[in-house]
């Protein structure tokens, strides 16, 4: 799957810590929301749409990869994500053109190759939402600051199955203490945990 991820107008309402890194790179469970939305939806290929103020910040974090490059975005079948969406695991993007949304508000668009964004980004969907069609989708929108912090704790518990297998786990150091269930506790293998860890 081919992705763009986009920051529309709603990045600002993430301010003050969206103000100088783009919404993707916000943390929300076990990963960046740009590690997350690859991981869930199996895509092979990104490119960024960032706020031009982020777009050089975004070269040295991302690089190589298509920051606000028109070219690259219509050169193929693009799914345009919303950097706000906090997808659920499972979900899966069909092919044809169409609009995803939650609570309403675009957290992607399929859209036809060919088609090159404005800078106006928002009013460039939102007049695709118009000719789409469109369907409802599961997930997220982080729309204030206080929303990442609210569903850290699901998407952290979302990840485990993730972490697991990727990394596994070991079992707890006897100088560990550990309140509530002892199953819920992941420790990588390349963690250190110093004594009297609580």
């Amino acid at each position: 799957m081919r992705i763009c991820i986009y920051e529309d107008a709603g990045a600002l309402n993430l301010e003050p810590i969206a103000l100088t890194r783009p919404v993707f790179a916000l943390r929300c469970g076990a990963q960046t929301l740009v590690e997350r939305q690859r991981r869930i939806l199996g895509a092979d290929e990104v490119g960024f749409w960032t706020r031009p103020h982020l777009a050089e910040l975004c070269h040295l974090e991302q690089p190589g990869l298509p920051i606000n490059d028109a070219d690259w975005a219509r050169r193929e079948l693009t799914v345009w994500l919303n950097a706000r969406w906090l997808p659920t695991a499972g979900i899966s993007i069909e092919s044809t053109p169409h609009v995803g949304l939650v609570r309403d508000q675009i957290a992607y668009a399929v859209l036809p190759i060919g088609e090159t964004p404005t800078a106006d980004i928002d009013s460039w969907l939102a007049a695709w939402h118009v000719r789409l069609p469109a369907r409802h989708v599961v997930g997220t929108l982080l729309d204030y600051l206080w929303d990442v912090v609210d569903h850290n704790g699901a998407a952290l518990k979302e990840d485990t199955v993730w972490f697991r297998a990727l990394h596994g786990t070991r079992p707890t150091p006897p100088h560990v203490v550990v309140t509530g269930r002892l199953e819920d506790l992941l420790i990588a293998d390349s963690a250190t945990i110093e004594p009297f860890v609580y």
